[in-house]
């Protein structure tokens, strides 16, 4: 009776001490890894050696990025021809959209002319009809105000420069940046 008791019991402490599983464990890192110096930038060396200039540097980046946000949050001069812009768009999907596919394509067929819209087919019984093309002006519609606010913040966000501004002049680079592309400056 005992014999089978202390085999059942040997099993579960026999499999625990077999290979643990990677994925329940992590991986420990060597101790010749954890002990190593940490590794330091060379751009470090010539921070220690002249703070001045990096607070410049700094300073410089900053002054930029105030530069930006005020142009980010100049008023929309430009309404009206975002909301002929986007009625055309929505008269090119509801095009689009009427289009029939041939047999055994998966896309439309490419136009010559990439700003024309292609010609809508006949329209058929299951498709859906074209959206009715807005003319109202954007401002007054809130839907197509809020699609514009929308894209350009995701503009914003994409990319370094603002929608719609010129971009601000470089500081220029104080003494010894050896990078003027990093340091964002003017080096002339």
């Amino acid at each position: 009776m005992l014999r089978p008791l202390a085999c059942c019991l040997a099993l579960p402490l026999l499999a625990a001490c077999a290979e643990p599983d990677a994925a329940e464990y992590p991986r420990l890192m060597p101790l010749s890894e954890l002990n190593q110096p940490p590794a330091i930038p060379a751009h470090t060396a010539e921070a220690a050696s002249d703070p001045a200039a990096v607070g410049a540097a700094l300073d410089a980046r900053r002054a930029e990025a105030a530069a930006r946000a005020d142009a980010a949050r100049r008023p929309v001069t430009d309404a009206g021809s975002l909301g002929d812009r986007a009625a055309a768009l929505r008269r090119r999907a509801g095009a689009l959209a009427a289009t029939e596919l041939p047999q055994g394509a998966t896309t439309p067929a490419p136009t010559t002319d990439a700003a024309a819209p292609p010609a809508p087919a006949a329209p058929t019984t299951d498709a859906p009809a074209p959206a009715p093309a807005a003319t109202t002006d954007p401002a007054a519609d809130p839907e197509t105000a809020a699609r514009v606010r929308a894209l350009r913040e995701r503009a914003r966000a994409l990319s370094e420069q603002p929608v719609g501004a010129t971009p601000a002049p470089l500081p220029p680079c104080p003494p010894g940046t050896t990078d003027p592309v990093a340091a964002r400056c003017n080096p002339g």
